[in-house]
């Protein structure tokens, strides 16, 4: 009986097979569609308020924390400073706020991931009404409420702009 030569089979994998190619690829995924997301955000606010109705940025960052394993979340958050750096700075904000609104984003995905890892038996399956449910409270309500304060107050302390409108 022949053995596999060990070497032959990681080749076999193709060059995709790789973990560590696999998570850049990832890594450069979350920061172009964090980049594309920011410019979607800025169309959906209320000049001359600074944030957004919707900011789908933090919705990439929750779904790509769902789906990875918690040890390599660092990287996925670190992949989004660049894009939400160059996209910031490009509407001419302070980079106080600029790092104080990636803060906030980080917290509120890591927040939703965190809440509904704990809540789920199976955090990215939604086939039953309690997986479904502790999405929806954790990821959907939960998270983004609990952020939206901290996002208030970097804004009115920042910005100047009033606390309750923001």
């Amino acid at each position: 009986m022949q053995r596999e030569n060990p070497g032959m089979a990681k080749a076999a994998t193709g060059l995709w097979g790789s973990s560590l190619l696999r998570t850049a690829a990832l890594a450069l995924l979350v920061c172009v569609g964090y980049y594309v997301g920011a410019h979607i955000g800025f169309i959906l606010r209320f000049p001359p308020a600074t944030p957004s109705v919707m900011w789908p940025p933090n919705a990439i960052l929750t779904a790509t924390l769902l789906l990875t394993p918690p040890r390599r979340w660092w990287i996925y958050l670190l992949a989004a400073l660049p894009a939400h750096l160059v996209a910031e700075l490009e509407m001419v904000r302070p980079l106080s706020l600029v790092l104080a609104l990636f803060t906030t984003n980080c917290s509120e995905a890591l927040l939703a991931a965190v809440g509904v890892r704990w809540l789920s038996d199976a955090p990215v399956r939604f086939d039953t009404l309690r997986r479904v449910a502790a999405f929806i409270v954790v990821a959907v309500l939960l998270a983004p409420f609990v952020s939206s304060f901290a996002d208030a107050a970097a804004v009115t302390r920042l910005r100047g702009e009033p606390y309750w409108l923001v």
